[in-house]
């Protein structure tokens, strides 16, 4: 999928581009986030216009880690730093 995705965004940029003048912003959530990155090693020859790849809720570390101490002190962080109540309500 992420081999796919990557011939279609080519296409566009080759479509739409105009010049060097051009950047390229992704954003996905939760399996789209995994097939995006995975098309990131496909668009080696636009890798110059990347702005940003913005993944949300998206199990980079799999789903093996999701119990893990790292997981756990970073959604601690999150709680204390920003005093969010959501965030909070994950740690119980």
């Amino acid at each position: 999928m992420g081999e796919r995705l990557a011939t279609e965004m080519q296409l566009v940029i080759r479509e739409k581009s105009r010049g060097d003048d051009y950047c390229i912003t992704i954003i996905a959530h939760s399996l789209g986030g995994l097939i995006a990155r995975s098309a990131l090693t496909f668009m080696e020859e636009h890798r110059h216009h990347m702005k940003c790849f913005i993944s949300l809720g998206t199990p980079h570390l799999g789903h093996l880690f999701h119990n893990s101490a790292f997981n756990k002190f970073g959604i601690w962080a999150f709680a204390t730093i920003k005093r969010s109540v959501v965030m909070s309500s994950l740690l119980l």
